[in-house]
């Protein structure tokens, strides 16, 4: 039968669904619908998480604080930290065929520093890295488009409106939880419009929606997929394996299947980069070792190369989504 409730109720309204979990939801789904905004589809929704998701992981983070009394709240600066980060490292490759490489001026706006500016970048790098990027996304916003400009531009005032809300809330920590959880409702309702404008603009199509949704993040720990990528590689080359910021946890295992070139595995910043450590993988053997002994986390760039001047090689590398 069919339920007024079940289709017009807040569905996230869950005490099964922990804040952490709400959050995890979110920023996946921010991602998703960012990376498929074709002519701003998604645009409305974005804008709606673009003030109820920062806001929220700051009140999450205020709830802790206040309970524990030791620090003051930071989360929405944090969160803003992150998300810069992870935005400017995940958007890279789409900066850099947006402006016709890597090697033109426009580019050198953005990264004139490599990636690793922005992958390491505190607090203290915030306003300066992020003006440079703001005023670079300017100057260059017909080329990239205006979703991607848009983005770009928003993290000074994202990061100037984080700063200014965490010394208003200085010494505020006996706000009561249910002024905290405005927070979460606005977040809620938000998602539940996002939900609703993504089932309109595919009505009956559930394959396509759960494209930009995935509700498993909601109650369950997800699972990371492996990521396997293989191919040849003819004499004295190299391909790119991998385009992701590894962690520390993380493992990568590189096969050599051929049987008479050695290759070598290694982290870069651009694959035309020189590395500094390399994983050497002899005919027909695998090595399985910390993402650590690749180099720098900081460089997103898995590459592999055929050390053989005679031999084309063949690899599999496997590796965490």
């Amino acid at each position: 039968m069919i339920s007024e409730e079940h289709f017009f109720k807040n569905h996230f309204d869950d005490e099964k669904i922990i804040n952490n979990r709400l959050e995890t939801f979110t920023g996946d789904m921010i991602g998703k619908l960012t990376a498929g905004n074709t002519g701003d589809r998604f645009q409305p929704i974005l804008d709606k998480l673009a003030i109820s998701y920062p806001a929220f992981t700051g009140d999450v983070s205020d709830v802790a604080i206040a309970l524990s009394l030791q620090r003051g709240t930071t989360m929405t600066v944090e969160g803003v930290v992150r998300l810069f980060k992870t935005t400017m490292s995940a958007q890279e490759p789409f900066i850099a065929s947006a402006l016709g490489g890597r090697a033109t001026p426009a580019y050198e706006q953005f990264y004139n520093h490599k990636i690793s500016e922005y992958s390491r970048a505190t607090q203290a790098d915030m306003i300066t890295l992020t003006t440079k990027v703001n005023t670079a996304a300017t100057a260059n916003a017909t080329a990239l488009g205006t979703t991607l400009a848009t983005l770009l531009q928003g993290f000074k005032t994202q990061w100037s409106n984080s700063k200014t809300a965490q010394e208003l809330k200085k010494g505020t920590v006996a706000i009561s939880r249910e002024e905290r959880n405005d927070t979460r409702t606005n977040l809620e309702l938000d998602l539940c419009y996002g939900i609703n404008i993504i089932a309109s603009l595919f009505p009956g199509d559930v394959d396509t929606c759960s494209t930009f949704v995935d509700f498993a993040l909601l109650t369950t720990t997800p699972r990371r997929k492996h990521i396997t990528r293989s191919g040849t590689i003819v004499v004295s080359s190299k391909v790119e394996a991998g385009n992701k910021l590894f962690g520390a946890d993380e493992d990568i295992t590189i096969e050599n299947t051929c049987t008479n070139a050695d290759i070598e595995a290694y982290l870069v910043e651009n694959i035309g980069d020189e590395p500094t450590v390399t994983v050497i993988v002899k005919p027909e053997k695998s090595v399985k070792k910390p993402a650590t002994a690749y180099g720098d986390l900081s460089n997103p760039i898995l590459v592999v190369r055929n050390r053989s001047r005679v031999n084309d090689a063949t690899y599999v590398a496997k590796y965490l989504e």
